[in-house]
């Protein structure tokens, strides 16, 4: 009957004991960890490599992918062949995002192309005949109105393991490539725009919910209170 009695004592403590590790624990509120990258981009693509979500920190709820900003320098060329005058107009630049790749596969998202404020004047410029003319652009911007946030659908597992760190890259690759176009009007016009440099800022945001820890006063309450059960075993 004693024993059975101390029994129940210690299932009583450690009912309240389990509570206290329940109720005391850290109120968790949602996170997040941004990673920036910026770099040149090429027409032949670049990857941009941002390093995967820790899982071990908490639960995964979101993953948003930025374009900060993105612009042209460098130079264009414009050449006519022709005795005639011909024109050239609305230079243009594609920036194109690829779907991202992960130790599981690739993505299937979205892609996405932004053209550059067009050129001042639509109706273009004059290139006389036998005639090449060079174009510099002095950190042209090109066009983010509208576009916002890029977001991925995490509600495949698929997708999660992409972005998480496992698997045999510790890195999330995106490809990122431009586009440059000019409208060229003339029998023998040409334009080499190989001399045009892009640079862009991508920012990738992990949403996430931290996993919930016990406050350190309440761990030490709790040790200190499974030292008093033991104690009164021992003397009982």
């Amino acid at each position: 009957m004693i024993k059975s009695l101390r029994m129940h004592q210690i299932r009583r403590v450690s009912t309240v004991l389990a509570l206290l590790v329940i109720t005391s624990s850290t109120k968790v509120d949602a996170a997040s960890i941004i990673q920036s990258l910026t770099q040149t981009v090429s027409s032949s693509g670049t990857d941009f490599a941002l390093p995967k979500f820790d899982p071990t920190l908490g639960k995964l709820t979101g993953v948003f992918l930025t374009i900060v900003s993105s612009s042209d320098a460098g130079s264009f060329t414009v050449a006519n062949q022709n005795a005639n005058a011909g024109s050239a107009k609305n230079p243009t630049d594609f920036l194109s995002m690829l779907d991202y790749q992960g130790s599981g596969g690739d993505y299937n998202g979205s892609s996405l192309s932004l053209p550059t404020n067009p050129s001042t004047s639509s109706t273009g410029f004059t290139v006389l005949g036998n005639r090449e003319v060079t174009f510099a652009l002095v950190n042209t911007p090109i066009s983010l109105v509208g576009v916002g946030n890029i977001g991925y659908d995490l509600s495949a597992s698929k997708d999660l393991y992409d972005v998480l760190a496992s698997g045999s890259s510790d890195d999330v690759i995106f490809g990122v490539s431009i586009s440059p176009q000019i409208s060229l009007v003339g029998s023998s016009i040409s334009a080499d725009l190989s001399g045009i440099v892009n640079t862009t800022s991508l920012r990738l945001t992990y949403n996430y919910t931290p996993t919930q820890v016990p406050e350190p006063s309440s761990l030490v309450f709790i040790a200190a209170s499974c030292g008093a059960v033991v104690l009164r075993r021992r003397r009982n």
